[in-house]
Parts: C-alpha cells; sequence; structure tokens
C-alpha cells in the first residue's frame, strides 16, 4: 500500500477475465483485485446489455477499490451473537435465535426482523 496523498492515489485496477454464452450473451466476469496482497476475487454474469466497464462503476466494485486508499482498511466481516428477551414470552426472556433473515423465539415461535422490529406472533 502507498503512502502518497490521497490526491496523487491511483486505484490498484483489477485483472479481468470474461467468457460470453453465445446463446444466452450472458458474459460471465471474474474480476480480481490487483492490489498486493489482496485476495478479492467477484465472479458474475452480465446481460447483453450490461457492459464490463458499467459493473466496474457499480458502487461494490468501486468501493472495494476505494478501500485501498492510504490511510483506509479492507471491509471485514463481523458475527454478532444474538442478545434478546422474548416480550411474548411470560418469563419475557424466551430463546430468541437468528433465522433466515430475522430473529425468531424458539419457545412461543414469534418472529422479528433482524434489528428487534416488526415483530409477529406464531399464532396469529
Amino acid at each position: 500500500m502507498s503512502n502518497a496523498p490521497a490526491d496523487t492515489w491511483t486505484e490498484p485496477g483489477w485483472d479481468v477475465a470474461t467468457t460470453t454464452d453465445v446463446e444466452t450473451r450472458w458474459t460471465s466476469v471474474t474480476l480480481t483485485c490487483r492490489a498486493d496482497g489482496c485476495r478479492q476475487l467477484v465472479m458474475t454474469a452480465l446481460p447483453k446489455n450490461v457492459t464490463i466497464d458499467q459493473y466496474l462503476h457499480t458502487r461494490f466494485v468501486t468501493d472495494h477499490q476505494n478501500q485501498h486508499r492510504p490511510g483506509r482498511a479492507l471491509d471485514i466481516t463481523v458475527e454478532w451473537e444474538i442478545s434478546a428477551c422474548c416480550s411474548v414470552c411470560e418469563d419475557e426472556i424466551g430463546d430468541i435465535v437468528q433465522k433466515d433473515e430475522g430473529v425468531t423465539c424458539r419457545e412461543c415461535g414469534t418472529t422479528w426482523d433482524l434489528d428487534g422490529t416488526y415483530g409477529h406472533r406464531a399464532e396469529s
């Protein structure tokens, strides 16, 4: 990673490999980040009306390149341990677990969004 001032920084770019299906005209794309030590690999498929240049300007792709700017750090994966009590169970404790894109009480079956909002009782 360079210590150059941010205004003179040049993004590392991507190595691009493509294969186009003749029948569907979809293009399979594999991007490999060129930054030293970066192992970011992106695989996707683009329909015939989307160019690789358009894809290279999407938020995800440009954000990854910007993470290599001086002073930045690459994104990390954060895993959270759920700590929640049930607002429906009589003991107000329940057994809350993550399920799909939300959380569920194993005791009464009530479900909520992952942030604990929009609860729905199992009996309704």
